[in-house]
């Protein structure tokens, strides 16, 4: 169940893991006949993950590509960090790639490239600490393994919270069917017998301590004193202690350089004492080859821990020095020691480019850590370059939805441009803030911003700021005057392309381009794709990210998932994962899934959703609609306050189109309670904001449901064709319509209207099967009225899942192996916390596991996904 190293002879001892290794050597087998998989090695920090790895790859043919390379949890690290390290071994050209700084896109498709050539194995220690491209990458890979002679291992340690990247990570990868999960287990009380055989340590006691954790044990049998310590660290004080002097300082100077070290730098760091690394590495606490290296990361922490801090300040400065003494072009690297040695003009040269790089490769969380760094030495910066690295804060803060930090941030930087009378930053800052004004909820405070700041950079003449800012006002205006939303897009397409300013432009198409598409002109398509190419010409993810979900979420608007689909599947390929955070494609996906009758996965995406929504925020309430449609449909009585929330969520936008799918799902809930008249004064409201906008499917939307509150007679002029049929009369051709579009309960709905038995037999039949309770039980109703028979629904499921978990607990059991906390669950099934808590106990009895870090694996043993 463990793997050890063996005291006498030093080799690497296989301890109750054949089931593993022979799961690993399956894998490879089937990567070798072209079918990949993405294997992730999980469990508690020294329960032998790295080892168990170590030993399989001993075993891999000869013929078969390894690449070994690991996350360093020292620093924030540079962008694609595990990948530089094996990037020559890869492809000649790809460190070329890396270090020109190609976009992230790029250099996921030639690392794939790379790796789909000949049987390989791609083997990653300490995922909990990739750098947030190496995870895109990561999700990258795992979504096209399947196709490719590939296994990837990647080793988790996961007794703690996954940081944001890396929790997206584990929710993409749960959900992707090439990925299997290793649960690693603490040795059994004879593993631990067998490791402590030949010395004096009692085996009873020697289990009941560590639980068999096998590092643990290990470092106990290696400090040789035959007490039992109380923890590991105590077990690595006691092998510390063995050290020489020399060894001790070279152990020091390894442990501030990081998880690995060129032998070269130790030596300069270390000076004399780098002889000292030998006794280290008899000692079995470093490792040595193209680079010296920890055995565990645990060793590394322990040393830290002791070393007097001025005495780490020296050893930073000596690799600070060190690494500009030898040329090295890792920012980061540089950075980190930087801020360490306490060197506040090299956190200030070196941060900022750690921080533009790992912007340029979608790394945002890392570059608002780089620029983080420059905190307390700001006051040492003259004015302008304090305004310019808050400015790039704000920006990155805004990418990774920490909204209220962004608006502090901003103010900041709009104070600095005014105290050195800097009006072009005025204008650009006061810009900035409207619109995160706009995005918390203040719209009419932000557009009021907005245009002063139209007028400041008006005064100063034609420039690229401004033509932005006309950009983003037209997109304010979209939603209510379309007219007006026009001109000033047009303005800003004009201004732009006269001053060569391709942010504004692209930014003019995307919304020209979402306007015509929702309103029937396919040349908005070509809009939307012309500012896609532009951006991904210049570089402009924030664009093309744009352009895409605009392309995703209108052709979703006019119901053709399909293409929405597509367009959804080439963003989440194409932008980082925080774009696809705060744009919370979840929410369009759970939309799509809504309309399409995937009802299962829409709870499931709009609650992701939740877990990852700006709040207040559009993309919360649009989540929060989904959800609350749900209810309506199956007769479920939450939907009111989830509607209430959605709409209090949006209310200060002053956007009536936000509003619009609630009003529709009010007047879904009314028709199913009989009280659809109560209704007609807000969907007036609706429909003439519809026909203003001049949304077919939103014009027929209200239309059908102000006709069947009897307040509509005829088939509005521009709808969409299935609501025209609806509400002319032609139920079996609206059903017809909206079955073309994979829209089954709206083919339904429509069959539901009828008064003709047959139509409402068919209509009970569709709505049984989706389990679309209260429109069935209304169908059945007017079925026996008519004296008509109703069909009998298809019967229930007697069989629970394999797993014996109840339907929530299966929820729950999922999100659990994504690595939600509880209180991420209750945000996303919209549950107490203390209910989440219950449930969770409830889980982990029923598939009888003792961790949560555990469940995906015994899910996955049952038949279920995990």
């Amino acid at each position: 169940m463990a793997i050890a190293r063996s005291m006498d002879a030093g080799a690497t001892t296989i301890l109750e893991r054949d089931d593993e290794l022979r799961e690993l050597s399956a894998c490879l087998a089937e990567a070798s006949a072209g079918v990949g998989s993405f294997v992730v090695v999980r469990g508690e920090a020294g329960i032998g993950k790295t080892a168990l790895v170590d030993a399989f790859l001993s075993g891999v043919p000869g013929e078969t590509a390894v690449y070994r390379t690991l996350c360093d949890g020292v620093s924030t690290p540079r962008p694609f960090g595990p990948i530089h390290e094996i990037a020559a071994q890869l492809h000649g050209e790809l460190p070329r790639v890396l270090e020109d700084g190609s976009p992230r896109h790029a250099v996921n498709a030639r690392v794939l490239d790379c790796l789909n050539r000949v049987s390989s194995v791609l083997a990653l220690d300490d995922l909990q600490w990739a750098d947030e491209a190496t995870a895109e990458l990561l999700a990258y890979i795992a979504r096209r393994v399947a196709g490719m002679p590939l296994l990837v291992l990647a080793t988790l340690r996961d007794d703690d919270e996954p940081a944001p990247p890396i929790r997206r990570l584990l929710g993409q990868l749960a959900g992707t069917r090439a990925v299997r999960q290793l649960a690693l287990r603490r040795l059994s009380p004879a593993g631990v017998a067998r490791m402590a055989a030949g010395t004096d340590t009692d085996a009873a006691e020697l289990y009941q301590l560590t639980g068999g954790n096998p590092f643990f044990l290990t470092q106990v049998l290696e400090a040789g004193s035959g007490r039992v310590p109380v923890s590991i660290s105590d077990a690595l004080t006691a092998r510390l202690a063995r050290l020489t002097e020399r060894g001790r300082a070279a152990l020091n100077a390894a442990a501030v350089i990081g998880s690995r070290s060129e032998p070269w730098l130790l030596a300069a760091v270390a000076g004399e004492d780098v002889l000292g690394a030998d006794d280290c590495i008899d000692a079995g606490l470093l490792t040595t080859g193209q680079m010296v290296a920890f055995r565990h990361e645990l060793t590394r922490v322990a040393v830290l821990e002791q070393l007097p801090v001025f005495r780490r300040i020296s050893l930073h400065r000596r690799a600070l020095e060190a690494l500009e003494r030898g040329g090295t072009t890792d920012a980061a690297r540089l950075a980190y020691h930087a801020e360490a040695a306490g060197d506040g003009a090299a956190v200030l040269r070196y941060a900022v480019p750690a921080a533009e790089a790992a912007m340029r490769a979608g790394a945002y969380h890392q570059a608002a850590e780089q620029l983080r760094r420059t905190d307390r030495f700001m006051d040492r910066a003259e004015p302008a370059q304090q305004a310019r690295v808050l400015e790039m804060l704000g920006s990155v803060l805004y990418s990774v939805n920490r909204m209220p930090e962004a608006y502090d941030v901003r103010q900041r930087a709009l104070s600095l441009r005014r105290r050195i009378g800097d009006a072009m930053g005025i204008g650009v800052n006061e810009r900035e803030l409207a619109k995160l004004e706009y995005w918390r909820g203040e719209g009419a405070q932000g557009r009021t911003r907005l245009l002063h700041a139209i007028g400041l950079l008006e005064l100063l003449g034609e420039s690229g700021e401004l033509a932005q800012a006309y950009a983003f006002h037209g997109a304010l205006l979209c939603e209510q005057d379309r007219e007006a939303a026009r001109a000033w897009l047009h303005r800003a397409l004009e201004l732009g392309r006269r001053v060569g300013e391709p942010e504004a432009v692209a930014m003019a198409l995307n919304q020209l381009g979402g306007m015509a598409l929702i309103q029937g002109d396919d040349h908005g398509e070509d809009l939307l794709l012309e500012s896609l190419e532009l951006a991904r010409e210049h570089g402009l993810y924030e664009r093309a990210h744009a352009a895409l979900f605009n392309l995703a979420i209108v052709f979703a608007e006019r119901r053709e998932p399909v293409r929405a689909r597509t367009y959804l599947d080439q963003l989440v390929d194409y932008v980082s994962g925080v774009q696809v955070e705060r744009c919370n494609l979840d929410g369009v996906r759970s939309a799509i899934e809504l309309d399409t009758g995937a009802w299962t996965d829409a709870e499931r995406s709009a609650g992701r959703a939740l877990v990852y929504a700006r709040t207040p925020s559009d993309d919360q309430a649009l989540a929060l609609t989904v959800l609350a449609t749900l209810a309506i449909r199956r007769g479920q009585g939450e939907w009111r306050s989830l509607l209430d929330t959605a709409e209090g969520v949006v209310a200060g936008y002053g956007d009536f189109g936000y509003f619009a799918p609630m009003i529709a799902a009010r007047a879904e809930a009314a028709w199913l309670e009989g009280t659809l008249s109560g209704m007609i004064p807000r969907l007036a409201e609706g429909f003439t904001w519809a026909r203003a906008t001049k949304n077919p499917w939103r014009i027929g939307e209200f239309g059908m449901w102000l006709w069947a509150a009897g307040d509509m007679a005829r088939p509005p002029r521009g709808a969409a064709e299935p609501y025209r049929l609806a509400v002319a009369g032609d139920r079996r051709g609206a059903a017809a319509a909206f079955d073309a579009r994979r829209m089954p309960y709206a083919a339904a709905l429509a069959l539901a209207m009828s008064d003709e038995p047959s139509e409402l037999q068919d209509a009970h039949q569709r709505l049984a099967t989706l389990g679309a309770g209260a429109a069935r039980a209304l169908v059945a109703a007017k079925l026996r009225a008519a004296g008509a028979p109703v069909p009998r629904g298809p019967r229930p499921a007697t069989r629970r899942n394999p797993a014996g978990l109840t339907d929530r607990e299966l929820e729950v059991a999922q999100l659990i192996s994504e690595g939600l906390t509880n209180r991420q669950i209750a945000g996303a099934l919209i549950l107490a916390e203390k209910t989440v808590a219950h449930h969770v106990s409830a889980v982990l009895g029923r598939l009888g596991v003792e961790r949560r870090t555990l469940v995906g694996a015994a899910l996955s043993a049952a038949g279920q996904p995990g």
